[in-house]
């Protein structure tokens, strides 16, 4: 009878640690999904966002030009994202008053959400909240101009 016990216990101990290995992959994964240089995730390497001396904010690729898309991602702080979403809202805006078409509804309404986040996320900036708030307001701007890009464009 113990060694029925001894070897139940056994198992339940090897299938705690399998768990747990795969839940700190799992988690190493979730943390890696802004980059776009990782294809996998390493037990005993830092998830970006936890990597000594400070956090890693990489833009969102609306953001990024597309010939720096598969680099590695810069440290950057929050105000360097206000700057390049900042740029980057601007050529959109720019581009977006420069099409003498008529704009699509969808086309207005991603315009007017992204300038909304924007307004939201420099507006959390400012107010110190949480960064990682903060930078995600920023990423969304950026898809919704980048929506804003791809509704100006003839259809192919």
């Amino acid at each position: 009878m113990w060694t029925w016990i001894l070897v139940s216990l056994v198992v339940v101990v090897i299938l705690a640690v399998a768990a747990a290995v795969v839940f700190v992959n799992a988690m190493g994964s979730a943390f890696n999904i802004f980059n776009a240089h990782s294809h996998g995730v390493n037990l005993f390497r830092w998830p970006d966002a936890w990597r000594p001396g400070g956090k890693r904010w990489p833009l969102p690729a609306a953001c990024i030009p597309e010939g720096d898309r598969h680099k590695e991602p810069p440290m950057l702080s929050l105000a360097d994202i206000d700057r390049a979403v900042g740029a980057f809202a601007a050529q959109t805006e720019a581009l977006y008053f420069a099409d003498k078409r008529e704009k699509s509804q969808y086309s207005r309404d991603s315009l007017a959400e992204a300038r909304s986040r924007l307004a939201l996320a420099i507006e959390r900036r400012e107010s110190n909240e949480m960064q990682e708030l903060t930078w995600t307001t920023y990423a969304s701007a950026c898809d919704f101009y980048g929506f804003v890009i791809k509704s100006l464009q003839p259809p192919a």
